[in-house]
């Protein structure tokens, strides 16, 4: 009996260990980045295509523009990234993360 129990103990504890360290993990990346594109008079550019990629690794999201102008990426690691938006008829424009701002 004292082994059956002693066995159920050991196995509640490892699963709760792992499900804490499953829930730690996934909590890890909560950063975001959302705005609005808009033109130079502040005029929303609904559809605009926004691409975001981080610099250190390489990977890539991308995101349209909502009927507002609004775009939102979110569950970022960190590290430095570069924001693009483009829309036919528009200049591209790039943004690049420094450690402490967007440029």
């Amino acid at each position: 009996m004292q082994t059956r129990l002693s066995l159920f103990v050991r196995t509640f504890v490892s699963g709760l260990f792992i499900l804490m360290l499953s829930v730690s993990v996934s909590a890890q990346f909560k950063a975001g980045i959302q705005g609005t594109v808009a033109d130079a008079s502040g005029a929303v550019i609904a559809g605009a295509k926004v691409t975001l990629v981080n610099k250190e690794t390489g990977r890539k999201s991308e995101a349209t523009a909502s009927s507002e102008g609004l775009f939102r990426f979110s569950s970022l690691a960190p590290g430095a990234y570069k924001l693009t938006v483009e829309r036919e008829g528009f200049k591209k424009k790039e943004f690049r993360h420094s450690s402490s701002s967007w440029l």
